[in-house]
């Protein structure tokens, strides 16, 4: 049961975050790697500072990858916009990936970014140490690992929280083992996905991400019902001892 359960859910999320999103307080980064296009205007766009918003770092004869801090999303309005970039006329809107020291990497096929360019790339397009001195917080070519990480911590999750309650042989340990549960999913979102916390929440990953702010508030309803549980149990022993 909890195998098709993990896999089902996490397979739901992938296409709500495939193309990315942005709201005011939330940036959801795209989980497909850019086109030709958003790759093309990705290399033509500039920070605030005057360093450009994209670079490639690394080329062989049949691939790129290219090193952002940024990812496009169609059209020029809507909240959180970095800027705007001009691409084939059509418009984007430059979003930040996220607000720590982190970038996003993508590998990408050369020819069709070449066809796009209009141009050969060279050797003078590498820029080796763009973004070096930067985690890689988000990389496209990932997501199936991803995919697998989330599918498997799901899975041990939730086949854990039903052998416990199969065995616990007393609802009141349901609450208490519901608590337990979530702790793990709190804990490993800020190790598992390194830029999501900071005055907004940055999601590069698929679905764990998306079950942290729940978790988070149900914590403290589920401790207070432990508790409660706790007193119950303790209750009952007294009961049934004094008999």
């Amino acid at each position: 049961m909890a195998f098709p359960a993990a896999l089902l859910l996490v397979a739901a999320f992938v296409p709500l975050r495939w193309e990315g999103a942005r709201t005011a307080h939330d940036a959801y980064h795209p989980l497909r790697a850019p086109t030709a296009q958003e790759a093309a205007a990705l290399l033509s766009s500039w920070q605030l500072d005057g360093r450009p918003g994209a670079a490639l770092v690394r080329m062989d004869a049949d691939t790129v990858v290219l090193r952002t801090g940024y990812y496009l999303l169609p059209g020029a309005g809507g909240p959180e916009r970095a800027g705007t970039v001009n691409w084939a006329g059509k418009t984007y809107g430059l979003i930040s990936a996220n607000w720590s020291s982190a970038c996003s990497e993508h590998r990408l096929d050369r020819a069709p970014l070449e066809k796009e360019l209009g141009r050969p790339l060279t050797d003078a397009d590498v820029q080796p140490s763009f973004l070096a001195d930067r985690p890689v917080s988000f990389a496209s070519n990932r997501v199936p690992l991803y995919f697998l990480a989330e599918v498997g911590f799901l899975t041990l999750l939730l086949a854990s929280l039903l052998f416990f309650l199969s065995r616990s042989g007393s609802r009141w340990w349901v609450i208490p083992l519901v608590a337990a549960h979530i702790v793990p999913v709190l804990l490993l979102v800020p190790i598992y996905s390194p830029a999501f916390f900071d005055a907004d929440t940055f999601h590069q990953r698929v679905a764990v991400e998306a079950l942290w702010d729940g978790c988070l508030m149900a914590l403290l309803p589920l401790l207070l019902g432990s508790v409660l549980c706790f007193v119950g149990l303790g209750m009952r022993k007294r009961a049934v001892s004094a008999f």
